[in-house]
């Protein structure tokens, strides 16, 4: 009889033991496929930008712009990777002014959009090398890769990563490291992570940091 009571509690312990493990997995960035996280974080992000065209001419300070909403200076680097890949359209569609400001300002940290420069923004990116430039699947790849780089290794902390570097690498990085309290940033779990993004950003962000992390 004891030997069949054992049999049963090894056996439990066994099922308990394969299935916690189970869990650890599905949560570890080993066992889930750089592709499958940033497929999941382009979805996610995509919830709460636009469209190619999309132009917020004053996002926080500064212009926020195309499908993923890039912003400030990563809104230059776009428009400016769109102009040399077509000088010819850019040069007509913005006109020399605004074509020269893409082309040779050194920041965009505070530029915003007027009401001219939007549109003419809007048609550019919606142009064939606005749209292959705005390469939403690379760009959020390289999100993933900068995390796992800093040593994040839980899947779903690399996502919500992917979700505040969208908003800029430093933002991303401040947030981060006050999540860690010092520690490394491989102990940061998702909890923390959104706990901390909420403390550390204005009300504006709220309901998106809620649905990303949902």
């Amino acid at each position: 009889m004891r030997k069949k009571i054992m049999a049963v509690v090894l056996s439990c312990l066994t099922i308990f033991a394969l299935v916690a493990s189970s869990f650890a997995v599905t949560f570890s960035a080993s066992a889930v496929s750089v592709d499958e996280m940033t497929k999941a974080a382009v979805q996610i992000i995509s919830r709460s930008e636009g469209t190619y065209g999309t132009i917020n001419p004053n996002d926080n300070g500064a212009v926020s712009i195309g499908m993923l909403q890039w912003h400030a200076d990563r809104a230059l680097q776009l428009m400016r990777s769109i102009a040399n890949a077509d000088t010819g359209s850019a040069q007509s569609i913005l006109g020399s002014s605004f074509y020269n400001d893409v082309m040779n300002a050194s920041n965009w940290n505070s530029r915003t959009f007027s009401s001219a420069e939007s549109t003419a923004a809007s048609n550019l990116l919606t142009t064939s090398a606005g749209k292959s430039k705005q390469d939403a699947y690379s760009d959020v790849q390289g999100y993933i890769s900068a995390g796992q780089n800093l040593g994040i290794s839980n899947a779903g902390v690399l996502v919500y990563y992917a979700e505040l570097y969208n908003r800029g690498m430093g933002v991303a990085k401040r947030i981060l490291n006050a999540a860690a309290g010092g520690g490394s940033y491989s102990s940061v779990t998702l909890s923390k992570l959104h706990t901390t993004a909420l403390a550390n950003s204005s009300s504006y962000y709220t309901d998106r940091l809620n649905n990303a992390y949902n």
